[in-house]
């Protein structure tokens, strides 16, 4: 019921914000009224205000990388990555629009994640820095770091919702998720 009914609420905004896009022609000023408009109307709705999503359907932004930010909605844009609501967002914007958003949720601190089952912590550990030999999957922390913050070619995972939930596109899923999927999902031995 929550699911659709959040889906219901971000597809309204969709439909009554993402006109206004092209129609008021929103600055890239950071801090800018429209700008803040579009971030606390149209982003909010799914990321929160400060990209720090409570909803695990939805990945957390504050913190990431410009660049991965930027990356994500180009691809959105463009048509490499397909969501309904999303690739529609994307549409309406400018490149202007997209950095000053890539640099708003890249300067918000990001809330650090919440832990569903405290049992699974050590488990979860030993694979990011270990990886998961029976499933071929090489640790995680030798691309994403051993915190977690990424660099400058791989994304901040720190403190994000759990990684099956983070695509919701119609394509092939970026290698990255594929690769969690498969360490998520241990033997028992491991």
């Amino acid at each position: 019921m929550f699911r659709i009914s959040r889906l219901a609420t971000v597809w309204a905004l969709n439909l009554g914000v993402g006109v206004s896009f092209t129609v008021v022609g929103l600055t890239a000023e950071k801090g800018g009224p429209r700008f803040m408009t579009l971030v606390n109307e149209t982003c909010a709705s799914c990321h929160g205000t400060d990209g720090n999503s409570v909803v695990p359907e939805f990945p957390k932004l504050a913190g990431q990388q410009k660049s991965d930010l930027l990356r994500e909605m180009q691809d959105y844009k463009e048509g490499r990555r397909q969501h309904e609501i999303m690739s529609t967002l994307m549409a309406g914007l400018s490149e202007g629009e997209m950095e000053a958003l890539a640099d708003y949720y890249a300067a918000q601190p990001p809330a650090p994640g919440e832990v569903d089952k405290p049992e699974l912590l050590s488990l979860g550990k030993r694979i990011y820095l270990e990886g998961n030999t029976q499933s071929g999957v090489p640790s995680c922390d030798g691309c994403h770091e051993e915190n977690g913050k990424g660099s400058k070619k791989f994304p901040r995972v720190a403190g994000q919702h759990q990684p099956t939930a983070w695509s919701r596109s119609t394509n092939t899923p970026p290698a990255s998720e594929v690769t969690a999927s498969r360490s998520c999902a241990p033997s028992p031995s491991v």
